[in-house]
């Protein structure tokens, strides 16, 4: 397993500072958000070559998560889908240049979830923006990764509805901790057991995953060890699938990120150190 470090974490440094500093500390992969506040209209772009060189350099392995602010994918306002197919494609024109992968997608999500028509209509719009995305990826020989959202907001959403999803297109799971904890800590007393028992079933589909903690209520991308999520049991589920991916820290703290990014390196080091 690689560690690698989201730049999630640093909305206030350029994207080519921010991939630097995941390099200096330490990280063996970096994943890029291709999204607010480096990739917005109007803004200035980031210099692709001068990241490809950072990467290179540092020897680096590179991940991209895909736009997902402002944007739904299975939006049935056919405007805002379109724009998140564009926004999406872009990102993948990215990873491709940057000769990365895989690109992390997230669900759609529907407005009204109570109202049948309208859920149904949304699964049938994501789907066809999946159609879209996955074959503009295999043209450029991006591998796709569908992220586990931290409710149901829209079909597809939630970890045990995703491999419906890889039935019908050649994507993989990019399974994220903390969503998966906020998830099963509404349905269950021992959310952790659950999500190793998901992790081992899932098994070889499971293809990137984020590591972050949480305090039980919200998406608070906080160090392992700073929420409340008892980590050991998944990290042996890991252990016993034999998985061989990234483990990316995905975290979020504007006002410290090197101190915070630092940190977060070393406790999922630590958490998944084999004895």
């Amino acid at each position: 397993m690689k560690i690698g470090l989201s730049t999630l974490l640093f909305p206030r440094y350029s994207l080519e500072k921010a991939v630097e500093v995941c390099a200096e500390l330490g990280a063996e992969w970096v994943e890029i958000i291709w999204d607010f506040p480096h990739f917005a209209p109007g803004c200035e772009k980031p210099d692709l070559q001068r990241i490809g060189r950072i990467i290179r350099d540092a020897g680096l392995e590179i991940s991209v998560h895909a736009s997902f602010w402002d944007i739904n994918p299975a939006s049935i306002i056919p405007e805002v889908r379109k724009t998140a197919v564009k926004r999406i494609k872009s990102g993948i024109e990215v990873c491709a240049k940057l000769d990365g992968g895989p690109v992390v997608l997230h669900a759609g999500k529907c407005p009204i979830p109570e109202v049948e028509w309208m859920w149904r209509k949304t699964g049938e719009i994501y789907e066809k923006t999946m159609r879209e995305v996955c074959a503009f990826a295999k043209r450029l020989n991006v591998k796709i990764a569908v992220e586990n959202g931290s409710s149901a907001f829209g079909p597809y959403a939630v970890l045990e509805e995703l491999p419906e999803l890889l039935k019908k297109f050649d994507v993989g799971i990019c399974l994220d901790i903390g969503h998966a904890y906020l998830v099963e800590r509404r349905r269950s007393k021992s959310p952790e057991k659950k999500i190793a028992e998901k992790i081992e079933k899932l098994c070889e589909k499971i293809v990137h995953v984020h590591v972050h903690d949480n305090r039980g209520f919200k998406d608070d991308h906080l160090v392992p060890g700073e929420g409340e999520i008892d980590f050991k049991p998944i990290v042996a589920a890991f252990w016993k699938i034999d998985y061989s991916g990234a483990l990316i820290v995905e975290l979020f703290n504007p006002d410290e990120p090197e101190k915070i990014g630092k940190k977060g390196i070393s406790e999922v080091r630590k958490l998944f150190r084999k004895s």
